[in-house]
């Protein structure tokens, strides 16, 4: 069972490492999560995951345009 979680930590981020990463104070994420259906994996009440994957899905489905 353990090689179904090789190379896992290249697939999951943590709430802590997101935030670091998109570069946003956590009410953001907590209203992209709430109000725009940012997917993320709920582990307990407090504790989230995001799959990296889901994230970038996300990501290039919601970017906008560039206006000139």
């Amino acid at each position: 069972m353990s090689e179904n979680f090789i190379g896992l930590e290249s697939r999951v981020i943590s709430e802590v490492d997101l935030l670091q990463k998109l570069n946003v104070p956590k009410p953001v994420l907590d209203r992209l999560r709430l109000e725009k259906g940012f997917p993320y994996v709920r582990l307990t009440i407090k504790d989230r995951v995001y799959l990296i994957n889901d994230v970038l899905a996300w990501l290039e489905s919601n970017k906008r345009a560039i206006q000139d």
